[in-house]
Protein backbone atom coordinates (compact mmCIF):
# COMPACT_ATOMS: atom_id res chain seq x y z
CA UNK A 1 0.00 0.00 0.00
CA UNK A 2 1.27 3.44 -0.94
CA UNK A 3 0.72 6.78 0.99
CA UNK A 4 -1.76 8.10 -1.60
CA UNK A 5 -4.08 5.03 -0.88
CA UNK A 6 -3.45 4.74 2.69
CA UNK A 7 -4.93 8.91 2.95
CA UNK A 8 -7.49 7.77 0.41
CA UNK A 9 -8.17 5.04 3.12
CA UNK A 10 -8.40 7.39 5.59
CA UNK A 11 -10.81 9.73 3.63
CA UNK A 12 -13.11 7.43 2.98
CA UNK A 13 -13.51 5.80 6.75
CA UNK A 14 -13.57 9.54 7.66
CA UNK A 15 -16.63 10.72 5.64
CA UNK A 16 -18.29 7.18 6.79
CA UNK A 17 -18.23 8.23 9.76
CA UNK A 18 -19.58 11.69 9.35
CA UNK A 19 -22.67 10.36 6.91
CA UNK A 20 -23.27 7.86 9.86
CA UNK A 21 -23.44 10.59 12.35
CA UNK A 22 -25.86 12.57 9.89
CA UNK A 23 -28.61 9.95 9.80
CA UNK A 24 -31.40 10.86 11.94
CA UNK A 25 -32.36 8.67 14.52
CA UNK A 26 -35.60 7.37 14.80
CA UNK A 27 -37.80 7.72 17.38
CA UNK A 28 -41.54 8.02 18.42
CA UNK A 29 -41.21 11.81 19.00
CA UNK A 30 -45.60 11.58 19.40
CA UNK A 31 -45.61 9.29 22.44
CA UNK A 32 -42.43 11.05 24.37
CA UNK A 33 -43.93 14.37 23.91
CA UNK A 34 -47.74 12.64 25.33
CA UNK A 35 -45.64 11.22 28.32
CA UNK A 36 -43.30 14.46 28.90
CA UNK A 37 -46.54 16.73 28.90
CA UNK A 38 -48.97 14.30 31.49
CA UNK A 39 -45.53 13.73 33.38
CA UNK A 40 -45.43 17.75 33.47
CA UNK A 41 -49.11 18.27 34.05
CA UNK A 42 -49.04 15.67 36.77
CA UNK A 43 -46.27 17.48 39.17
CA UNK A 44 -47.93 20.70 38.52
CA UNK A 45 -51.12 19.42 40.29
CA UNK A 46 -48.95 17.73 43.03
CA UNK A 47 -47.06 20.63 43.75
CA UNK A 48 -50.35 23.30 43.93
CA UNK A 49 -52.08 20.58 45.99
CA UNK A 50 -49.09 20.54 48.40
CA UNK A 51 -49.03 23.98 48.06
CA UNK A 52 -52.41 24.60 49.47
CA UNK A 53 -52.49 22.44 52.41
CA UNK A 54 -49.39 24.09 53.43
CA UNK A 55 -50.74 27.10 53.19
CA UNK A 56 -54.20 26.15 54.99
CA UNK A 57 -52.49 24.19 57.66
CA UNK A 58 -49.73 26.71 58.77
CA UNK A 59 -50.51 30.06 57.51
CA UNK A 60 -54.34 30.75 56.80
CA UNK A 61 -56.52 32.37 59.71
CA UNK A 62 -58.51 30.32 61.31
CA UNK A 63 -61.36 31.78 63.75
CA UNK A 64 -62.27 29.49 66.75
CA UNK A 65 -64.60 30.09 69.17
CA UNK A 66 -64.83 30.02 73.12
CA UNK A 67 -67.84 30.99 75.36
CA UNK A 68 -65.78 31.84 78.56
CA UNK A 69 -68.34 33.01 80.56
CA UNK A 70 -70.69 29.83 79.94
CA UNK A 71 -67.33 28.11 81.41
CA UNK A 72 -66.88 30.08 84.48
CA UNK A 73 -70.91 30.06 85.42
CA UNK A 74 -70.39 26.37 84.76
CA UNK A 75 -67.40 25.54 86.88
CA UNK A 76 -69.33 27.75 89.32
CA UNK A 77 -72.27 25.39 89.76
CA UNK A 78 -70.26 22.55 89.92
CA UNK A 79 -68.42 23.87 92.98
CA UNK A 80 -71.51 25.06 94.74
CA UNK A 81 -73.01 22.13 94.51
CA UNK A 82 -69.93 20.34 95.99
CA UNK A 83 -69.14 18.32 92.92
CA UNK A 84 -65.83 19.81 92.57
CA UNK A 85 -63.66 21.38 95.35
CA UNK A 86 -61.49 24.78 95.28
CA UNK A 87 -58.86 23.14 94.14
CA UNK A 88 -60.41 21.37 91.16
CA UNK A 89 -62.40 25.10 90.45
CA UNK A 90 -59.16 26.45 90.18
CA UNK A 91 -57.37 23.44 87.98
CA UNK A 92 -60.19 23.62 85.41
CA UNK A 93 -59.76 27.55 85.49
CA UNK A 94 -56.04 27.17 84.85
CA UNK A 95 -56.24 24.21 82.36
CA UNK A 96 -59.05 26.45 80.53
CA UNK A 97 -56.67 29.46 80.28
CA UNK A 98 -53.67 27.10 79.32
CA UNK A 99 -55.94 25.97 76.18
CA UNK A 100 -57.10 28.85 74.86
CA UNK A 101 -53.40 30.13 75.06
CA UNK A 102 -51.76 27.24 73.72
CA UNK A 103 -53.73 27.89 70.41
CA UNK A 104 -51.34 28.08 67.16
CA UNK A 105 -50.57 31.63 65.96
CA UNK A 106 -52.43 31.31 62.46
CA UNK A 107 -56.04 30.57 64.95
CA UNK A 108 -57.96 33.93 66.18
CA UNK A 109 -59.50 33.19 69.39
CA UNK A 110 -62.74 35.36 69.90
CA UNK A 111 -66.07 35.03 71.89
CA UNK A 112 -68.91 33.08 70.72
CA UNK A 113 -71.49 35.77 71.70
CA UNK A 114 -69.24 38.18 68.60
CA UNK A 115 -69.60 35.20 65.94
CA UNK A 116 -73.03 34.72 64.01
CA UNK A 117 -72.58 31.22 62.40
CA UNK A 118 -70.12 28.60 61.57
CA UNK A 119 -67.18 29.06 64.18
CA UNK A 120 -65.07 26.05 65.54
CA UNK A 121 -66.21 26.11 69.31
CA UNK A 122 -62.89 25.85 71.55
CA UNK A 123 -64.16 23.71 74.90
CA UNK A 124 -62.25 21.79 77.35
CA UNK A 125 -63.08 18.17 77.42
Amino acid sequence: MTASDETKRLEVDIGSTVVAQEEPVRTNGTRSQIKLVIATMFISILCSAASVAVYDRFFAQKVVTTNIAQFVLDQRDLYFSGKIDKEQYVANLNRFVALVKSQPRNRVVILEDVVAANGEKLEPR
